[in-house]
């Protein structure tokens, strides 16, 4: 017997923190068991973090360096570990956003996501990056000119595929002058395998 109701999604209180509700722009973020809520509040970096099980208490982390005001936008999770671009040109990690590792100086754009094998990024010349540690970044093939990459709202989904549970199919979303705009890539990093380039996802014209 079916007994919810259909397009109805319950959400409760999880947090009335006035720190919280300060921040102007945020991302969430969970990693070992704790989710952390990364932002601004005008023009000061903000980190926030709790227990996946307590969501109503946070706690305030302070970074021993100075990420700059838009270190959440670059914010990505790869083996257990924080990675941004920072304000500075460099990549930094960390494994509890207090304390955070100077990786590389790189000229990247931002940070766009992550798999559990790579990061991606976009390139200062809109390239598509990868990297397996943060540090020696290569620009990857596409298959459309990259002026059909996005430009804002950037979102990276990774899953595996059903038939090979090694080999990861990358889809990175975003919009461009109000349009979506879909790229995938299958990502495959065993010695013996060929690079794929990333594919444009042609949008329908009634869509």
């Amino acid at each position: 017997i079916h007994r919810e109701k259909p397009n109805v999604f319950k959400w409760q209180l999880a947090n009335n923190s006035p720190a919280v509700a300060d921040m102007t722009a945020m991302r969430a973020v969970a990693l070992n068991g704790r989710v952390y809520v990364m932002g601004r509040d005008i023009d000061s970096p903000r980190i926030y973090v709790t227990d996946e099980g307590n969501t109503v208490q946070w706690h305030e982390v302070s970074p021993n360096i100075d990420l700059g005001t838009d270190f959440y936008k670059n914010i990505a999770v790869m083996g257990g570990r924080f990675y941004t671009y920072a304000k500075d040109g460099a990549v930094y990690t960390s494994a509890d956003a207090a304390t955070w590792t100077r990786v590389a100086e790189v000229s990247l754009g931002r940070i766009l996501g992550a798999s559990d094998k790579m990061l991606y990024a976009l390139g200062a010349d809109r390239s598509l990056m990868a990297s397996a540690d943060g540090a020696t970044w290569q620009q990857q093939d596409m298959d459309t000119p990259a002026d059909s990459l996005p430009t804002d709202n950037y979102s990276i989904m990774v899953r595996k595929l059903l038939t090979n549970q090694k080999i990861n199919r990358v889809v990175l979303a975003g919009t461009a002058a109000y349009t979506s705009q879909v790229w995938s890539r299958i990502e495959e990093t065993d010695s013996h395998s060929e690079p794929q380039p990333w594919t444009y996802m042609d949008v329908a014209g009634n869509n």
